[in-house]
């Protein structure tokens, strides 16, 4: 297993990315999950941070921009411009993902026709993204058409394309099944990439939920806490993972204040327990 940082969580930093990796590379992490929205420089731009990723042997798992297969056909259009261009940066930071956001539409507010129309447009997109040796990855996520187990399952298979995998956000599926392990046992076929995050955040905030997902990252998120301190347990998530031989990674994705106080702390947590997995 091998563990990247999340860029988003520099979001109100004025950092480039040059700035951000070699930091992240002397804590020790093996990559960096870029943020779409870190990626609207020039070209230029684009190369010098493939070659700073190169001078710190540090790898790009996955970019993680924003799609809408759910929207009008405008909105789709758009989606489908944007992918065009966040697949050829994949290429050039020689990223074997790009993570998918459905939209803003969740799995029990669409109809038949909705459904079918979105499963169109992404088996589109996973058709151009093969053509660059690309997969797409679906994040499970609240708001979104794969927002829980029986959804996720649903939308797979109505697409059927090899290179539509899942990037498996397990704090949100823990918040929906609230058995991590039970969770990981029914996805694992299809994940090759994990988001981890923790929070404490109480069920009495019923709708005005914190964690959806903000395209400029502006938003305040109050609740988020180190992974071993917040609502989910991870240490049994993370013994599946070892038990099961998963090798691909895990990223953090931090949204709180102060981004390489916690980058550090997550970095060594993580590690240790992953040092113990793999000597059981």
């Amino acid at each position: 297993m091998r563990i990247s940082f999340c860029s988003i969580a520099f979001r109100k930093l004025d950092l480039p990315l040059v700035a951000i990796i070699p930091r992240l590379a002397k804590i020790g992490y093996d990559g960096i999950e870029i943020w779409g929205n870190d990626l609207g420089g020039t070209e230029d731009d684009i190369e010098e941070v493939a070659a700073c990723l190169a001078e710190n042997n540090m790898a790009t798992p996955m970019i993680s921009p924003y799609f809408n297969i759910t929207g009008d056909s405008t909105e789709w259009n758009s989606t489908l411009s944007a992918a065009k261009t966040f697949f050829d940066y994949a290429v050039i930071f020689k990223a074997p993902l790009v993570r998918v956001f459905t939209g803003f539409l969740g799995s029990a507010e669409i109809n038949k026709e909705v459904f079918d129309e979105a499963a169109k447009r992404l088996t589109q997109l996973c058709e151009i993204a093969e053509k660059k040796d690309l997969s797409l990855a679906l994040e499970t996520h609240p708001k979104t058409l794969v927002d829980n187990i029986p959804s996720i399952n649903n939308l797979l298979a109505a697409v059927d394309k090899p290179n539509l995998v899942l990037n498996l956000d397990i704090y949100h599926m823990w918040e929906i099944h609230q058995e991590p392990v039970w969770i990981w046992e029914q996805l694992k076929s299809r994940v090759r990439h994990i988001h981890a995050k923790n929070a404490l955040i109480p069920p009495s905030n019923g709708d005005d939920y914190p964690l959806f997902h903000d395209k400029q990252g502006l938003g305040e998120i109050g609740g988020i806490t180190f992974l071993e301190r917040g609502n989910m347990d991870y240490k049994p998530f993370l013994d599946a993972l070892h038990r099961d031989g998963y090798n691909g990674w895990i990223s953090v994705e931090w949204f709180g204040s102060d981004p390489f106080v916690a980058a550090e702390h997550e970095f060594h947590w993580l590690s240790e327990l992953i040092v113990t997995g793999d000597e059981k």
